[in-house]
């Protein structure tokens, strides 16, 4: 059985910080190349996924959600206690996302601020005192007298898997406000290019609304030749087919009432199975 290349399109719907001219071509050109290295930049190793926290309150051993690094070590007052703070970077369909887990008065500490951390590294020791508060999770950097974050169990439920575009041999990055993509290959550029999109702008939302979909996508079937029928001649030479709707998609699907969960639930499994586990 022949496999298809591993192609991830992810059609990076990346936001500039100002409206260019049409004259200032170079900047524009300067521009969408920032974009394009900032999205995949390899600051230190990006999630690939969050575990829940250890519910055991008797359980000393306090390990990390996911990948990241040691962004802080805050001591607690009165105390010889430490909150260990670590930023995490993760690739949210086509949006590249940060957040923070904090791990609350830890002791026995072998940790360097700016030192990577692996899923599931053991960080230190729990204070008995700290019950269910050993771990919170912050969008944007806690002050040292804050331990109330986001909800961490529904956050943990929909990122137990998550995929990374720097790991792909084979990708292609699409913005859509510059008309630009470029192809990757084992790391390096292999072509950028002008492209074309739906004539219509804004979300995609049903078939045939014209618009073309941001995300993160793999394709899944493709074929070069002759294409029949009345539209063969826009196919080109080529015809490639992505899994669109992907989870992230379907999700939306499910609070605009346009499928069911059960619909979304097959997406979701499906979009995993063809490719393994998220690497």
């Amino acid at each position: 059985m022949k496999i298809p290349t591993r192609f991830l399109w992810a059609i990076c719907s990346i936001i500039c910080a100002s409206y260019l001219q049409a004259a200032e071509i170079s900047n524009a050109s300067n521009q969408h190349h920032e974009d394009f290295d900032n999205f995949l930049k390899r600051t230190f190793v990006v999630a690939d996924g969050f575990d829940a926290p250890n519910k055991k309150l008797n359980s000393k051993g306090v390990h990390a959600l996911a990948h990241g690094r040691v962004h802080s070590l805050i001591p607690v007052p009165n105390s010889s206690l430490f909150d260990v703070l670590i930023e995490h970077n993760y690739f949210e369909n086509n949006a590249r996302k940060t957040i923070y887990s904090r791990y609350h008065q830890l002791y026995n500490l072998k940790l360097a601020i700016g030192e990577s951390i692996q899923r599931g590294q053991l960080l230190g020791s729990a204070s008995q005192a700290l019950h269910e508060n050993r771990v919170t999770l912050h969008e944007r950097l806690p002050s040292s007298d804050v331990i109330k974050g986001i909800d961490i169990a529904p956050f943990i439920e929909r990122h137990q898997q998550l995929f990374n575009p720097q790991l792909e041999s084979n990708l292609i990055l699409v913005d859509q406000n510059s008309y630009r993509m470029r192809i990757i290959k084992e790391g390096k550029t292999f072509a950028g290019l002008d492209i074309s999109l739906g004539q219509a702008q804004g979300k995609k939302q049903v078939q045939g609304d014209n618009k073309t979909p941001k995300g993160m996508y793999f394709i899944t079937q493709k074929y070069r030749g002759q294409f029949p029928g009345k539209f063969g001649a826009y196919f080109g030479g080529h015809w490639i087919k992505i899994n669109y709707p992907n989870a992230y998609d379907a999700e939306w699907g499910v609070a605009q009432n346009l499928i069911s969960r059960e619909q979304a639930e097959n997406i979701r499994k499906k979009m995993v199975k063809p490719f393994g586990k998220p690497r």
